[in-house]
């Protein structure tokens, strides 16, 4: 006890109230991020599946499932009960991470969670939040990693899209970014931000990539590419690509370049870019 109190004196840390001998103060051991990655993967399987464990154990995350209650599909048919489609864990680090999570009928959200005695949900920032069953949605989702405004690769960078089953609608893309803060938060630093899809007048469509450069140091650039995909009615295409560069500042990205030139043979390059949906 003299020892500690001695530590405490030569820290500067005397004036702060000593726990008593029968209270002694709570402690936990340092997270081990491998253990952490375990726990948070079980966690994502644990949602998918129409089995009642997994839709409670999604409810208990707060992600929306309808029950069916006799609801029709748009040919008819009888409407099952939403379920988790697909839970992807995207981000660990530092006792806090997020899971990417998409319902069969369509939705998807982001949901961050933060280690106390057990995971715990943060915050929840839905990507895609009209489907309802009777009118589910086509939809895609994807997310990964990225170490954008500091070291920790703890940047979300998404991309998502929906349109309605019968095809009464126009899939376009939607990218984002997001920050999971050390208290689990999901900080948005881009807002939505248009990334491909079909031409209205068209048809054709365009498709968007994103582009990190992990061998600079710290804070880093986001760099979108969008690209033509798919010739429109009667072969038209699209021939313009465009390029932005979204750079940290502050404790946002702001868009720093928005260019169009004209589409280029390809050249080789050793440059990784991720697609979209």
């Amino acid at each position: 006890m003299r020892a500690a109190l001695a530590a405490a004196v030569l820290f500067g840390c005397a004036s702060r109230p000593l726990p008593r001998a029968s209270e002694p103060a709570p402690s936990r051991a340092p997270l081990d991020e491998a253990a952490a990655r375990r726990e948070l993967t079980a966690l994502a399987t644990s949602l998918v599946g129409e089995s009642p464990a997994a839709r409670a154990a999604a409810r208990e995350l707060g992600v929306a499932l309808e029950d069916a209650s006799g609801e029709t599909n748009l040919a008819g048919e009888r409407e099952a009960d939403d379920q988790v489609r697909g839970a992807e864990l995207v981000v660990c680090a530092g006792g806090v991470g997020a899971l990417l999570v998409t319902t069969r009928c369509g939705n998807a959200q982001l949901v961050s969670l933060r280690r106390t005695d057990r995971w715990r949900v943060a915050r929840r920032v839905a990507l895609i939040d009209e489907a309802r069953l009777g009118a589910c949605l086509l939809s895609a989702a994807r997310a990964e990693p990225a170490a954008v405004m500091g070291a920790a690769a703890t940047e979300i960078l998404a991309a998502w899209s929906a349109e309605r089953e019968d095809g009464d609608s126009e899939r376009a893309t939607v990218f984002g970014v997001f920050r999971v803060d050390a208290e689990g938060g999901l900080v948005d630093l881009t807002g939505r931000v248009p990334f491909g899809g079909e031409d209205d007048a068209t048809g054709a469509a365009r498709e968007g990539r994103w582009f990190v450069d992990d061998v600079l140091p710290p804070p880093r650039d986001v760099v979108l590419e969008i690209r033509p995909a798919r010739r429109g009615v009667d072969g038209v295409a699209l021939t313009q690509i465009e390029r932005q560069v979204w750079r940290p500042s502050g404790h946002r990205l702001v868009r720093v370049l928005a260019e169009s030139t004209p589409m280029q043979p390809p050249a080789t390059s050793s440059t990784r870019l991720a697609p979209s949906p």
